[in-house]
């Protein structure tokens, strides 16, 4: 793979996927992350390595570290990089690579891929006609609190024993009350959400729990409950789908307090075990 290359040129990588599949359906010409440049597709073997050349003053490990400080910068490369994986994944089995993965020159690119090729093809075989999936769930709790407080026996129970107690050990045991429900309520939405990942882990092929959002990230006023990812194979994919809809009216029909948001499909992230060595690599 001759290549003529500036030295003021990096190798920027996105991603990999099989050769027979780019082959087989050639992409139509794209914009790289770079305006002037344009992408490429470098054939190693079974591999094809999906890049663009960018430039060294922006794009070398100690500068790319400043750049991705400037959220307006980053912003803008990232969603460029996200939207060409999204584009990759409708045509391709795809290995994603983080963004900002750089290498100095073709030949150290082709010597990883040489030295991988058998972690990366494993991965093609594990990822083809497979989407991943982002499930999230939102709790009201007040609903909740509300719920044990009208419906629950044992609340029920200590309520009536609090009116019997003298008044000034009422205020402390209303307050323990409120804490009770609380607890109650906390339970409640935990093992809704514990019982709907272990149905969908039932319908996916891998799956993963994430960190939950805070309220100020999400911008919502409900807690989430669940940040769920599955990898889901193309033959369960409309039953994946279809229970997570059927929960949803059911929760929406019964103003359950629980909101689902469900996003994808998305190439895998978080599945691919891959991870080809970040920052320049000469």
């Amino acid at each position: 793979m001759a290549q003529e290359e500036s030295s003021t040129k990096l190798i920027y990588v996105y991603a990999f996927i099989p050769t027979s599949d780019y082959k087989d359906s050639p992409m139509e010409d794209k914009e790289a992350i770079e305006p002037s440049e344009r992408i490429e597709y470098q054939h190693h073997g079974e591999i094809t390595a999906v890049v663009c050349r960018v430039p060294e003053e922006d794009y070398k490990e100690e500068r790319l570290q400043k750049k991705v400080e400037d959220m307006q910068w980053l912003q803008v490369k990232a969603f460029h990089h996200h939207e060409l994986m999204n584009i990759l994944h409708e045509k391709y089995t795809v290995v994603p690579l983080k963004f900002g993965t750089i290498f100095e020159s073709w030949e150290s690119l082709e010597q990883m891929m040489e030295e991988k090729k058998e972690s990366i093809t494993e991965q093609f075989a594990f990822l083809a006609d497979k989407e991943e999936w982002n499930i999230k769930v939102y709790a009201d709790k007040d609903t909740f609190m509300n719920n044990v407080v009208e419906n629950s026996e044992e609340m029920e129970q200590k309520k009536a024993d609090i009116e019997a107690m003298p008044a000034g050990k009422k205020f402390f045991e209303k307050k323990k009350l409120a804490n009770f429900a609380e607890e109650k309520a906390i339970e409640k939405i935990r093992s809704y959400c514990q019982d709907l990942h272990d149905h969908l882990k039932t319908l996916s092929e891998a799956s993963d729990v994430k960190k939950n959002w805070e309220r100020k990230v999400t911008g919502r006023e409900e807690d989430m409950s669940l940040n769920g990812v599955y990898l889901v194979d193309a033959p369960k994919k409309q039953q994946f789908l279809s229970y997570i809809e059927a929960e949803r009216s059911e929760a929406e029909e019964k103003d359950s307090g629980f909101y689902y948001e469900v996003t994808g499909p998305w190439p895998s992230y978080h599945f691919s075990n891959f991870t080809a060595a970040e920052g320049v690599k000469g």
